[in-house]
Parts: C-alpha cells; structure tokens; sequence
C-alpha cells in the first residue's frame, strides 16, 4: 500500500505500489481482513472496484509488418 486518502465523502481511496499488491486486496478474504484491520477507522467500510481511464503519452511500442491493431 502507498498511500490510503479520506475522501470528502468520507470514503477512504487506497493506491497500491504495484499491479500484485492490487491484484491481493481483490480477493475478498484479503479486502475484508485489510478493512477489519482499520478499526475503527474502518468501520462500515466496504471494499469497490473501480476502473480509471489512463492516457500515456509518449510511450515507446512497436508493431511487426502485417499485424492488424485491434482498438
């Protein structure tokens, strides 16, 4: 875990250092352990998935001659 923000709605928003961190607090039994472990600041807590757009400029990619780009 990097960081964990109290939101204004007083949610609280978690950044993982990397994909596996995020990928371990997916699991439920790992989300609601995390969650307990918060008490009492987590109380009434409940784990949401959430997807964020991301636009990556100047990222270096190359495609193979007669490959198809698929968007």
């Amino acid at each position: 875990m990097r960081s964990i923000e109290r939101l204004v709605n007083k949610g609280l928003l978690g950044e993982f250092l990397t994909d596996e961190g995020a990928k371990w607090f997916a699991q439920q039994e790992n989300s609601d352990g995390f969650i307990t472990a918060l008490e009492p600041l987590g109380k009434g807590l409940s784990a949401r998935k959430r997807n964020h757009p991301v636009i990556a400029y100047y990222v270096p990619f190359s495609i193979q001659e007669g490959e198809l780009l698929h968007v």
